[in-house]
């Protein structure tokens, strides 16, 4: 049972992570290792760009019927207005999107543009927004903080899913309102197809399944999607290394994509967004999310990203106007 000194711990400086049947929380001391512990419950929560294996470990980890987490968030929340926003500069986005254009190897790139804010939740703030995204039913909720800084959102997307040996992952790339048609759009079909491709490609020593891809609704919005399974005996950390990022984060082909990122991160260190976010059990099993539709926050201010998937159909006003679409998204679920 979840007694409150517990939660109020948790919220103080805590982890949560919604898988397809459970919802994870964890409160402090955390200790960080290089190896998941061969007997606890630990998480992976690296930043995008990192090359260093941190596993979080904490002695008090439960997994809660939302209900029960719902009526405790309930107790402790504290209403907020939705925070004033500086937008992300136009002109940056364009820079990045004439570059791509003009390049002769990539075939896809996700730049990401942020906007700020000089908010960051309080204690009872975050019972707030948590409680907002749980009601809703939609995707995976997670995040991490302290009293100095903290992650929270919740993903439409998930990296995989091991259980034993077999293995789920997906391609989910493809972004429009729900009056839209993805599947009739050209350019929309062709970004999906790309990830899909690629996926296949990271999954060839191995005999994957793949659905058809079909289109997923996440409140305002819908995806184009494609699911994929196997059997193997391939561990936590392989995995992780051989999927992120998929193309439907990063890009095609994978190793120019990701210096081309790097070098736009100048602009506004991404941190952990669209890195793995992630939860393994004693046993080898594991879920990982895709840190995306987020804030992150520390000392002074908050950020709010969005990435759009860049190929040579690609629209300038189009994708300026779905990096917005998705900020706003984001909006609704942690404040309405």
């Amino acid at each position: 049972m979840l007694n409150s000194s517990f939660f109020e711990s948790f919220l103080a400086e805590g982890l949560i992570l919604q898988d397809h049947q459970h919802v994870f929380i964890a409160k402090a001391p955390f200790e960080v290792g290089s190896k998941p512990h061969p007997s606890k419950i630990c998480f992976y929560c690296p930043d995008f760009f990192s090359e260093k294996d941190e596993f979080i470990i904490s002695d008090y980890v439960k997994s809660l019927d939302q209900a029960e987490l719902l009526d405790f968030l309930s107790f402790y929340q504290e209403r907020h207005s939705i925070p004033s926003w500086v937008e992300p500069e136009f002109d940056d986005f364009k820079k990045q999107f004439d570059d791509f254009q003009s390049s002769k190897h990539l075939i896809k790139v996700v730049p990401v543009v942020f906007a700020q804010s000089d908010f960051m939740p309080s204690f009872k703030q975050r019972a707030f927004l948590l409680k907002n995204i749980l009601e809703k039913h939609i995707g995976f909720a997670y995040g991490y903080w302290n009293s100095n800084q903290g992650l929270l959102g919740v993903t439409p997307e998930y990296l995989f899913e091991k259980k034993g040996e077999h293995i789920k992952t997906m391609a989910l790339a493809g972004t429009g309102l729900i009056s839209d048609s993805l599947i009739a759009d050209e350019k929309e079909m062709k970004e999906h197809q790309i990830v899909v491709d690629d996926l296949s490609d990271q999954l060839h020593d191995f005999r994957f399944e793949k659905s058809a891809v079909y289109e997923k609704t996440f409140g305002e919005l819908k995806h184009l999607q494609t699911d994929l399974q196997f059997q193997s005996d391939v561990k936590f950390l392989s995995l992780v290394q051989k999927l992120h990022p998929t193309s439907a984060l990063g890009g095609s082909p994978k190793e120019q994509a990701m210096k081309w990122l790097l070098r736009y991160n100048h602009i506004m260190d991404r941190k952990r967004f669209g890195a793995p976010f992630a939860i393994h059990f004693p046993n080898g099993d594991g879920f990982a999310l895709t840190a995306i539709r987020n804030i992150q926050w520390g000392r002074t201010s908050m950020i709010l990203g969005s990435g759009c998937g860049l190929t040579a159909k690609s629209k300038l006003e189009k994708e300026w106007r779905e990096l917005l679409l998705k900020r706003e998204w984001v909006i609704r679920q942690l404040w309405t």
